[in-house]
């Protein structure tokens, strides 16, 4: 899937160096792909340099931070919830 993907985004460098004249409407009509695609990558490939072809991969979906640590009030729930019980289990004997 990869391989094809790079494939269009090359044959979209190459419509927008070739043909100027089309639209981004126009050449997403052309690609078959959305109007929104051929604008995000007609942006990237408009920051590289014409013959990079790092920039015809995909970028990493992955999170890139770690994520944030727990909220204090929220880790105090769990003790909330035992103390609650053992009480409640002390009482009910």
């Amino acid at each position: 899937m990869e391989a094809e993907w790079q494939a269009d985004r090359s044959l979209l460098r190459d419509l927008i160096h070739t043909r100027p004249d089309l639209s981004l409407k126009q050449i997403s009509a052309q690609l078959g792909r959305s109007y929104n695609w051929v604008k995000k990558w007609a942006r990237r490939l408009a920051t590289a340099p014409p013959e990079d072809l790092e920039v015809l991969h995909s970028r990493s979906r992955a999170r890139q931070t770690r994520p944030a640590g727990w909220d204090p009030l929220f880790c105090g729930v769990g003790d909330f919830d035992t103390n609650f019980l053992s009480n409640l289990a002390s009482r009910a004997s």
